[in-house]
């Protein structure tokens, strides 16, 4: 895995305290960063076959390590409100951006380690006529920009009028978007098979969608 930006708060603190005629306040804040990194991941996965069903679990970054290398550098950051300035500022004497005193010192840092959220997604499938219905489960272990504790629930039917040629559609709720569908179609000729979805944010048409992403996907079986 290629990493090309990090950010990390490591500390911070605020102290404010304000009176009739008068203020207090200061406060530091520690922030880690990088601009480049490199590392890996894996994944652990199993298929079980039920009849005609399948159910599916995988756990997503099973075992993760990203190591943060190319210009890495802690940086502190440190504010303080002068007393003499914030009793002139009360009586009009003084523009706020006055108030305060600030001071800040960056450093070279060792490299970051950091991990992958893990993320678990159990899957099922069902084959009738001419219908795949699939539903998937996924959750994280941790909240994360990545990952959330919240579970994700999804559907899908996937219709076949015909063996070159797959329609779908879906349905899934998170914490992140609500409610959001999906629709998508699949296409196989001989050896090559192509896939393109489209996902709508909390609506059913494109109109009243927040947002919508697209996905697409080439295979040459041989």
């Amino acid at each position: 895995m290629r990493g090309f930006s990090y950010y990390n708060v490591a500390e911070s603190a605020v102290y404010t305290k304000t009176e009739i005629s008068n203020a207090d306040a200061f406060g530091n804040i520690l922030f880690n960063e990088s601009t480049g990194g490199n590392g890996y991941g894996m994944d652990l996965g199993s298929t079980i076959h039920l009849n005609k069903s399948r159910v599916a679990v995988v756990l997503e970054n099973a075992v993760s390590q990203l190591i943060w290398n190319e210009d890495t550098k802690s940086t502190q950051y440190h504010f303080q409100l002068e007393e003499e300035n914030a009793e002139k500022f009360f009586t009009s004497e003084l523009d706020g951006d006055s108030l305060f005193t600030s001071t800040d010192t960056s450093w070279v840092r060792d490299d970051i380690y950091t991990n992958l959220p893990t993320i678990l997604r159990v899957g099922y499938l069902y084959p009738y006529k001419k219908l795949l219905f699939a539903a998937e489960w996924t959750q994280g272990f941790r909240e994360t920009a990545l990952s959330s504790k919240t579970p994700r629930v999804a559907i899908g039917i996937e219709y076949q009028p015909g063996t070159h040629f797959h329609l779908r559609i879906g349905s899934r709720i998170s914490k992140e978007y609500g409610l959001s569908t999906s629709w998508g179609l699949g296409i196989l000729s001989g050896i090559v098979r192509w896939d393109v979805g489209v996902r709508l944010y909390d609506a059913l048409l494109p109109k009243l969608s927040k947002g919508l992403s697209i996905a697409t996907s080439l295979i040459l079986r041989i």
